[in-house]
């Protein structure tokens, strides 16, 4: 199915799903209004980091690196709650959606384009002949169509309060549906209060494990996995 979509759809899927799996705040995976810009920085090409089975970097540019690659991590070089360069990692997954996965097939799409540099943002998409940089307003539309295509009702979701920010208020969700603590919530969220908490309601996990296992299928505790770094 994924062969069938045009590049720039590819490019919104695989940063939504990925910006999910690291609770990412928008202006660190996609452009932002001015109004909303912070001092965050976004995630360039550079910041990201694969291994293989044996604990080695592999080359970015390398042909099998989804293959190889069985971890990753991201530097988040700068951020809204002031800390600076800090790296969160994540294993293969072999359940449903892959976070090594999808930034491995981010990251082999952006190297094809001739002007690529390790400055290159995660949100560039080539196609048609144009240079494309993916904004919030991209992402926040195909998240409200998605609502809408599987039911406002059914999912219990108005329209009108999905934007980018619900990847980051979904990532806190599952993270506390799938066991963690509000320490190992904050740690991987890169939070430095429990503001998150906010997030989370009640009423969720009435049907929260239901949209945990259709999300990803994880296995209790692979969603918030820590690397050694």
């Amino acid at each position: 199915m994924k062969s069938t979509l045009d590049p720039v759809s590819i490019a919104k899927a695989e940063l939504t799903t990925g910006a999910l799996f690291y609770g990412m705040r928008s202006c660190e995976f996609v452009d932002v209004p001015a109004r909303e810009q912070q001092k965050t920085r976004l995630v360039e090409i550079r910041d990201i980091c694969f291994w293989n089975s044996r604990n080695e970097v592999i080359n970015q540019k390398h042909r099998k690196l989804k293959r190889l690659a069985t971890s990753m991590s991201i530097t988040f070089r700068e951020q809204k709650n002031g800390e600076k360069c800090e790296t969160i990692a994540h294993e293969k997954s072999h359940a449903g959606l892959c976070p090594v996965e999808i930034f491995a097939d981010r990251v082999s799409t952006i190297w094809k384009y001739n002007d690529t540099t390790e400055n290159t943002t995660i949100n560039t998409v080539k196609f048609m002949g144009r240079t494309i940089k993916l904004k919030s307003k991209d992402i926040e539309k195909s998240l409200k169509q998605a609502v809408n295509i599987l039911g406002q009702d059914k999912l219990g979701i108005p329209e009108e309060l999905v934007g980018c920010h619900s990847i980051r208020v979904t990532f806190a969700t599952l993270m506390n549906i799938n066991g963690a603590s509000d320490t190992q919530i904050m740690l991987r969220g890169r939070w430095k209060s429990d503001s998150f908490r906010r997030y989370i309601r009640e009423n969720v996990k009435q049907f929260g494990s239901t949209i945990s296992r259709n999300l990803s299928n994880p296995t209790k505790g692979n969603f918030f996995t820590i690397r050694r770094i």
